[in-house]
C-alpha cells in the first residue's frame, strides 16, 4: 500500500494505487458508498475560450524575442 502524503483528493488511478487494487474495485467502492467522491466538472464557453487563446497569442507573439533580442 502506497503512503498518500499532502493530497485533497485522488483520481481513481491514484486510489486504486494507493490501495494497490484495481480501478474497477474503486469504482465499485464509490458506488457502493464505501469510499467517498466528489465530481468535478468543467464546461467552457467556446467563444471565450477562443477569445482567450487569441490573446495568449498576442501576448505570446509580444515577447518573443527578435534575432537580436529585442521585443517588438
Amino acid at each position: 500500500m502506497t503512503i498518500v502524503k499532502d493530497k485533497l483528493a485522488l483520481s481513481v488511478k491514484g486510489t486504486a494505487e494507493a490501495l494497490d487494487i484495481g480501478t474497477s474495485k474503486v469504482y465499485q467502492m464509490v458506488a457502493s458508498g464505501e469510499l467517498p467522491s466528489i465530481r468535478l466538472c468543467c464546461v467552457l464557453c467556446a467563444k471565450a475560450l477562443e477569445q482567450k487563446e487569441r490573446s495568449w497569442h498576442k501576448v505570446a507573439c509580444r515577447s518573443r524575442p527578435t534575432h537580436k533580442g529585442v521585443t517588438p
